[in-house]
């Protein structure tokens, strides 16, 4: 439960910056292979920001920011989806565990 929406945006935001900025590099060099670490941290943050956006969902009053980390899995799901059929994609390690409509932002 968030008791200070502004604290918890504040705190999770460097998290969702480093997600944003991964995807960015990602999607400009789709040919890149991740370390082991790099893919686990990608992991790592998108869990992290799958947990904000389930958190944040609550606040009718944030909008944008919904919509921001809901853009977020967009751009993974449609990675993975084509990365499924690219070979060595890093995207192919996320697997078809998560359904993209688990992410639709309302």
């Amino acid at each position: 439960m968030i008791i200070d929406l502004q604290k918890f945006i504040a705190e999770e935001r460097p998290y969702w910056n480093e997600l944003e900025s991964e995807l960015d590099r990602l999607e400009k060099r789709p040919e890149l292979k991740l370390s082991l670490s790099r893919l686990e941290r990608f992991h790592y943050l998108y869990q992290r920001t799958s947990g904000s956006l389930a958190k944040i969902k609550t606040f009718a009053s944030e909008p944008n920011t919904r919509a921001f980390l809901g853009d977020k899995f967009l751009q993974i799901d449609d990675h993975r989806y084509a990365g499924s059929k690219v070979q060595g994609s890093p995207f192919k390690a996320l697997g078809s565990g998560v359904q993209g409509s688990t992410f639709k932002v309302i």
